[in-house]
């Protein structure tokens, strides 16, 4: 062959291997672009999942305070309540109007058949404590459990438009409360029943 085609030749094969050189860097470059934008995308999610479910706990532990600071409130002013109540003398004399609150009824019976007067006043006190926070915390925009009996404690629940619940127990010795649970509750998982689980084998 000639030497001159030979060279030719020669330059034309290197020429193409250059070009397969230069195809898969910019596929390799393109590839790691991809990867790299997919990761940064899948990271921004994250954080921006991050962000909303932090800014939303926030905000429901703020809605946990005021509901708090409304409940506390409604312990003084209760307990005020009963010590005004027995003070008074209300359960001795109902009004012409008759009586203001649906239990002021059971407490004046509970009074007719009292042996004790001294004695009544320290137990009624309490249960006139009780039917007073109950129906304050009636009006209020949460679910609650109150018990008062043995244990003085009362739990109440705050939730949120995203259906989220915050949890906060209290314990109560008159008009003190001490603060027994502070906790967001974590959301329940459950099984979807509409779920068919079948044999691989067929049986």
């Amino acid at each position: 062959m000639n030497l001159k085609w030979k060279s030719i030749i020669d330059k034309n094969e290197q020429r193409g291997s250059s070009s397969v050189l230069v195809i898969m860097v910019l596929l390799m470059l393109i590839t790691f672009g991809v990867l790299a934008m997919m990761t940064s995308y899948s990271s921004l999610k994250i954080s921006r999942k991050n962000a909303e479910w932090t800014q939303g706990f926030y905000e429901l532990e703020s809605l946990a305070g005021n509901h708090l600071a409304e409940v506390e409130t409604h312990i003084i002013f209760s307990a005020d309540f009963a010590d005004e109540y027995i003070v008074e003398m209300r359960y001795k004399e109902p009004s012409p109007k008759g009586f203001e609150y649906p239990w002021q009824d059971e407490v004046y019976k509970k009074w007719l058949v009292s042996s004790d007067d001294d004695v009544f006043k320290d137990e009624i006190r309490s249960w006139i404590f009780e039917k007073a926070l109950k129906d304050s915390l009636d009006q209020m925009n949460i679910e609650y459990d109150l018990n008062l009996d043995s244990k003085g404690t009362l739990t109440f629940i705050s939730s949120s438009v995203d259906n989220r619940y915050f949890l906060t127990s209290l314990q109560i010795e008159d008009r003190e409360t001490a603060l027994l649970e502070w906790r967001e509750v974590p959301e329940v998982f459950e099984y979807d029943e509409i779920l068919e689980f079948k044999d691989p084998g067929g049986n």
